[in-house]
């Protein structure tokens, strides 16, 4: 049985991973039960960007053994789920209205 890979090693894990996709502007991480190995991030790509969102997750695999890592788009003010700001970019900041 693998260990499940915890919080703080899927932000390890992101912040080595981001600066290889500038395009990527907020990185979520969506919370599973304690016995699903399985890992979830949500990102928000700039509108002219174009990530590879398999390359992603399997470039943040490599880093969590114990984990199947996958990636899909924020889905913005439709999103529903409890969600994990894991990172932001400078240009993914907004500013308060």
């Amino acid at each position: 049985m693998h260990q499940r890979s915890n919080v703080l090693d899927v932000v390890r894990a992101v912040t080595e991973v981001a600066p290889d996709h500038p395009g990527v502007l907020v990185w979520w991480y969506v919370p599973r039960l304690l016995e699903d190995p399985k890992i979830e991030l949500l990102v928000e790509v700039g509108p002219d960007n174009h990530e590879d969102l398999m390359a992603i997750a399997r470039a943040v695999e490599a880093r969590l053994p114990a984990a199947t890592v996958t990636v899909a788009p924020h889905g913005g003010s439709n999103e529903t789920r409890r969600l994990f700001r894991v990172l932001s970019s400078s240009r993914g900041q907004q500013q308060p209205a």
